[in-house]
């Protein structure tokens, strides 16, 4: 699984999975999806969890859940925001206060993506590698970032200052889905992990719309 993933899903999936008495040798490993890609193409992994789009050429993905991105800050940064009669879209936001995971992850290249911006346009990189740095530090102040819903319950429980803003349709989104290699029989282990796997999303995602 990707890092901006991990995290959230995987204490809610391995509960299921363990319930299920799957008949799995299951092994977990936390990566970014082009590793992860790369090693399910040569072998070496049966399965990943990733975010699209993406790139998947040479695996089949089986979606599992939609992802929604929601906007970070602190309590008067947000507030600020939505002063307007309109709450922002992505390509609205300032580029110097927005904060992004260091390249390489995903997450970081959706949010430049649906802002309409290339890193060179960042006045502040901090290049952080966790989730949980960039919303430790909006919740103080420093800037703007991106948070997916299926962090929001973590990250708002650990950083309670910290305040989000949903987007005006069309929400900004990923697609979290299982792949494998087209080559892989497709057996029934494939299709009843994408299953748990969708279901403990899901449950995450209707706790985080609750809630944001």
């Amino acid at each position: 699984m990707i890092p901006t993933i991990a995290p959230y899903l995987l204490p809610r999936a391995l509960t299921r999975i363990k319930a299920a008495a799957l008949d799995l040798d299951l092994r977990v490993r936390e990566a970014q999806t082009a590793d992860l890609l790369t090693a399910v193409i040569n072998g070496q992994l049966d399965a990943a969890v990733i975010a699209l789009p993406y790139d998947v050429a040479g695996v089949m993905a089986e979606p599992l859940f939609t992802d929604y991105f929601l906007l970070a800050g602190s309590k008067s940064r947000i507030d600020a925001l939505s002063a307007p009669i309109a709450p922002p879209r992505p390509t609205d936001l300032p580029p110097d206060a927005l904060l992004l995971l260091d390249e390489g992850h995903c997450l970081a290249d959706q949010a430049l993506d649906v802002c309409g911006l290339t890193r060179a346009r960042q006045t502040v990189d901090l290049g952080a590698s966790s989730l949980s740095t960039l919303c430790g530090l909006v919740a103080q102040g420093f800037g703007l970032t991106f948070v997916p819903e299926i962090a929001l319950c973590s990250e708002q429980a650990a950083s309670p200052d910290m305040t989000v803003l949903r987007f005006p349709e069309p929400q900004p989104q990923r697609t979290i889905a299982l792949v494998r290699r087209h080559s892989t029989e497709a057996k029934t282990w494939f299709t009843d992990l994408a299953a748990l796997l969708s279901e403990a999303g899901s449950e995450l995602m209707e706790e985080a719309r609750r809630r944001g």
